[in-house]
Formats: structure tokens, C-alpha cells, sequence
């Protein structure tokens, strides 16, 4: 809603004595000055803070499979059941002769490429370094075939045209032939180069592929865990794998389970991705051991399966919802179980990042709201300690609010304040009001809002000027907060009446006392 007006605050109190018939006196009336100061416009509305909490569900922490990158054979294992290893540290060999047998094929097909590509580079560069016939008019014997060319051409067709004997022009055209030809073997050889480039990029690329897969034959722990050897697939019985077993291509050879055994998976709304990273620290507060805070940082994000309503009532009735994985520094010698459950923050946020305030702006005021708009936001456990922000997102549809008024959520991040390290600690669900600054002028005429007076379906104010009550129209261009910003005729300093105006009639003799 507006701002509420104040009734006689800051307003110069006059007295005015308006004439009634018989000469009795009425009443004194109150009056206040026109003046020229800056007016803004401000709309008042509920607010509620938001903290960047996310709730917290421990899992068990990731296991990841080595895979066998083609058919093959245990060379040797270097680590055994419950060894534990570091992310990168090396678990065995495997030999494959599909893979050493591709890996020299592609090695030599990439010797045959390259030495294709040299041999069509040394004939471009020979035939490049040919010299003109006519070295002071050209700077290379591929130009002065070109212009030679193109002259036999023209030369052959003005002796078609004068009436040449055949002899003569047949002559410029055998010549002309000779030069094409000798264009045509420069272009082939260009050709030449360009394909064998080509095929030398393919093979390298193929030879990459073959020596990574060849690569892949030395079993590297993806990250630090607990080692657990695979089942022998091929063999079967149960047994685990060991040196000399057989293996598929994609089967399993080691799995390493995650240090800790467990991670920390945050429900994170779309709303609030923007400050959450892989990298950011996390800090985790389980309800099953209060008091005792874990901590790690998030080591990807990734999509919900399915959306869910997002913490910030939204102008749709669900949002994109994301899932923070969340590697721990350690248990903290807690029992940590799958399924336990808490919430989660990131504490080296920025103040902005870490807190939001959601308006609840009336469709009656949403079309004076913009992106950008200042705020001034009191919270009624905080009174002390006004808070600032900028509008940065306003609900393209309306929503219900608890008293089932139409409301538009709008979204202010906040400014830091002075002395935010000294600020009682923030929670999410504090409530208070918003005052958004929806137009300021910096110079117009104002008067106070009291004088002003509806008459005839305009507004006006009553001026006192010689000694009468003057109607004078008047345009509002904005309400402050005491003071409305009008046009009208009126002057800096003039006096307009503020109280009492309802009993006052346009030539009313009057006089200030």
C-alpha cells in the first residue's frame, strides 16, 4: 500500500481566520508553505528475509568402477581387498594383444600418412620455387602462368575477330593450353597437400585413440577409497579376479569406494544456484547431532530428479531444483548413516549472496515496481538496524499471500550494511516492511498532501493571496511521504491551506494571524 500520511508533522501551523456572514467567527484554519525540495515516492509493503540455508541429506559415499578398456588378461595387481589408496595412485596392468595390435597398426598408418604428406610438400615446394621466365615483371613462375595464360586466351580471340588465319590462331590456343596445363599440375599438387594433410590429421588422431587405449591397460585409482577387486566374470564361480584372468571389454576390475564413506547432498533451488560453485565450502549441521558442525566443499551440482517447490514463494508453482554434492573433510567422529538429515550453508558468502528479502507488492502498486528500484527494509526484530537493497526480480504472475490478497513476490538483494560482522545473527523467516523508492524528483514544487482537495474530478489546493482563499488546480506528479510533488500556479512560499479545508469556498475572505 502507499505510505500512510502523517497529518500535521513538520508542517508551519498558521492561523487563518475566514469571515463568516455577520461577522462571526469560526474555527482558525491551518496552513503550511508551498516550497521546493525533493519528493519521492514510496510504497510500503510486507517483507520477509530469506538466508541461503539448503537442506542436507547424507549418502553413502560414491563407488566408482576401473573398467577393462578392451578384451584382455590381469597382468598384475599392485593393491588388494580394503587397500587403501590416493586419487591417481597406480592398482595394476592389464595386456591386451587386440590393443597392441591396433596401436601398431595406427602407428603405422600414421608413419605411411606422414611420409605421404612430406613427399607432397617437397613437390608444391619445387614446383613453387620454379623461377618466372620474366623475373622483373613476376615473383613467381605460378603468376606468369596465370597472366600468360589469360593473354594467349585474349590474343586468340582478337584474331578471331580481325579475320587471323586459322594457323595463327590456333597457335595462340595450343599455347594458351600449354600454360593452363601447366596451372593445372600446380593446382593438383595443392590438392595433393591439402589431402594428405587431412590424412595425417586422421591418423594422428587415430594413434592418440590407440595409445590412450593402450594407456588404459595401467588400472589408476579414479579417487582415494578403499580398494575392492572385482568378480571374475569370464571364469564365473564367484571367485575374484587375479593374475592371468581373463577379462571383457567395459567389465569391472577394481572398485574404489570413497574415503569417509560418506558425502553431503544439498537441495538447492534454482533461485538460489547463482553463489553456489564446486569449490565452495560447505558447512553441515545434521539434526541428529546438534552442536557439532561438519564441514567439506561441493565437488559438483548437479540436476534434481524431479523439480520441487522452492523455498521462496515462487511466481510458478514449482522451480528447477539442483543437487549439491558435498565432499567431507571428515565424520568428526560422528556415526554418519545414509538418509540422516540437516541443513547446510555456505559461510564465506557475500552478505548479498547470503540473504535475500522477498516482497509481497500489492497488484494495485506492481505497476510502479521496477528491476533496480532502491529499498529500505526494517525488520521487526532488527528495528535498529535498517538494511538496503535493489529490486532484482519481480513475479511475472500474481500469488495468494496468507490473507489471500493478490500479491507479486519480488526479490531484493541486499547491501551490505556497516558493521555487518557486528550484526545479530540473521534467520531465514524474519518479518517487517519494505519501503521501495518507486519515483524520486529532485526540484518540484510541493505542498503538503493534507492541502490538497478533491473538487470536480481535479485536484486543487486553496492559496491564501490577498487576503482570500484562491482554488487553484493542480497536477500531482508524486506522493512523498508528507510533502506531494505538484504543477500548478502557485509560487515558492505562498501559503495553502492544510486543515479545515473542506469549510473553505473559492474568494473566501481571509486572514493569517
Amino acid at each position: 500500500m502507499r505510505h500512510p500520511l502523517r497529518a500535521l508533522a513538520g508542517l508551519t501551523v498558521l492561523t487563518v481566520i475566514v469571515a463568516a456572514c455577520g461577522g462571526e467567527e469560526v474555527a482558525p484554519f491551518g496552513t503550511g508553505e508551498v516550497t521546493v525540495e525533493p519528493v519521492s515516492q514510496v510504497i510500503s509493503t510486507p517483507a520477509t528475509l530469506s538466508a541461503r540455508t539448503f537442506a542436507a541429506t547424507v549418502r553413502e559415499a560414491a563407488s566408482v568402477d576401473v573398467l577393462a578398456p578392451a578384451v584382455a588378461t590381469v597382468e598384475r595387481f599392485d593393491v588388494a581387498d580394503g587397500t587403501v589408496v590416493t586419487e591417481g595412485q597406480r592398482l595394476g596392468t592389464l595386456r591386451s594383444q587386440a590393443l597392441t595390435t591396433s596401436l601398431r597398426q595406427a602407428e603405422s598408418t600414421y608413419l605411411g600418412a606422414l611420409m605421404n604428406e612430406r613427399s607432397a610438400v617437397d613437390a608444391l615446394a619445387r614446383a613453387n620455387a620454379t623461377p618466372p621466365v620474366n623475373a622483373d615483371i613476376y615473383e613467381n613462375r605460378n603468376e606468369e602462368v596465370q597472366i600468360l595464360y589469360a593473354e594467349a586466351l585474349a590474343e586468340a580471340d582478337r584474331l578471331r575477330r580481325v579475320g587471323a588465319a586459322f594457323a595463327e590462331i590456333r597457335a595462340q590456343e595450343i599455347l594458351a593450353q600449354q600454360y593452363r596445363t601447366e596451372y593445372d599440375a600446380w593446382v593438383r599438387l595443392n590438392d595433393a597437400v591439402t589431402s594428405a594433410s587431412a590424412a595425417l590429421r586422421s591418423a594422428e588422431q587415430a594413434l592418440d585413440q590407440a595409445r590412450a587405449a593402450a594407456s588404459d591397460l595401467t588400472l589408476v585409482a579414479p579417487i582415494a577409497g578403499t580398494v575392492r577387486i572385482a568378480t571374475d566374470g569370464v571364469a564365473g564361480g564367484g571367485r575374484t579376479l587375479t593374475e592371468g584372468s581373463d577379462v571383457t571389454a567395459a567389465q569391472p576390475i577394481v572398485t574404489v569406494t570413497a574415503t569417509g564413506g560418506h558425502r553431503v547432498d544439498l537441495t538447492v533451488p534454482e533461485t538460489d544456484l547463482a553463489p553456489v560453485a564446486v569449490g565452495a565450502r560447505v558447512a553441515v549441521d545434521l539434526e541428529a547431532f546438534p552442536g557439532t558442525a561438519l564441514t567439506g566443499r561441493v565437488t559438483r551440482i548437479v540436476t534434481a530428479a524431479g523439480p520441487v517447490a522452492s523455498g521462496v514463494t515462487s511466481a510458478t508453482p514449482t522451480s528447477a531444483t539442483f543437487v549439491a554434492e558435498v565432499e567431507l573433510d571428515g565424520d568428526a567422529g560422528l556415526e554418519l548413516r545414509d538418509g540422516l538429515t540437516g541443513t547446510g550453508s555456505l559461510d564465506d558468502l557475500a552478505f548479498g549472496d547470503r540473504y535475500e528479502v522477498t516482497l509481497e507488492v500489492d497488484e494495485v502498486d506492481v505497476v510502479l515496481v521496477a528491476v533496480g528500484q532502491p529499498v529500505s527494509i526494517e525488520l521487526d526484530a532488527l528495528r535498529a538496524t535498517p538494511l538496503t537493497g535493489t529490486i532484482v526480480a519481480i513475479a511475472a504472475a500474481p500469488v495468494r499471500n496468507a490473507t489471500g490478497a493478490t500479491v507479486y513476490p519480488t526479490r531484493v538483494r541486499l547491501d551490505a550494511p556497516e558493521g555487518a560482522a557486528e550484526l545479530p545473527t540473521l534467520r531465514g523467516g524474519l518479518t517487517g516492511t519494505g519501503d521501495v523508492e518507486v519515483e524520486r524528483l529532485e526540484a518540484p514544487l510541493t505542498v503538503p498532501s493534507i492541502a490538497l482537495l478533491r473538487s470536480g474530478g481535479n485536484e486543487v489546493v486553496f492559496v491564501v493571496r490577498d487576503g482570500a482563499a484562491v482554488e487553484v488546480p493542480v497536477t500531482v506528479l508524486a506522493f512523498g511521504d508528507l510533502r506531494a510533488a505538484i504543477e500548478g500556479d502557485l509560487e515558492p512560499g505562498e501559503q495553502v491551506i492544510t486543515t479545515g479545508i473542506e469549510r473553505v469556498r473559492d474568494g473566501d475572505p481571509v486572514e493569517v494571524g
